[in-house]
């Protein structure tokens, strides 16, 4: 129960962060069900995944000009 309220208010203070500070490209995973540290692998590669998937805006905004 403790876990679960501090992953709400974790949450939250993400929001609040983004809509004060917006990101230029913002990278979100998405994680398989029960994803835990015990299974970091899966998480890695979806990290992985939406990293890749997120290049080309980078690029675009790393680009000069």
């Amino acid at each position: 129960m403790i876990n679960q309220a501090v992953a709400i208010f974790q949450q939250e203070i993400l929001r609040l962060k983004l809509t004060l500070w917006p990101a230029d490209v913002l990278v979100r995973p998405e994680l398989p069900p029960g994803v835990s540290y015990l299974r970091a692998a899966e998480g890695i590669r979806a990290g992985e995944r939406a990293m890749e998937a997120a290049l080309p805006e980078l690029r675009a905004l790393l680009s000069p000009g």
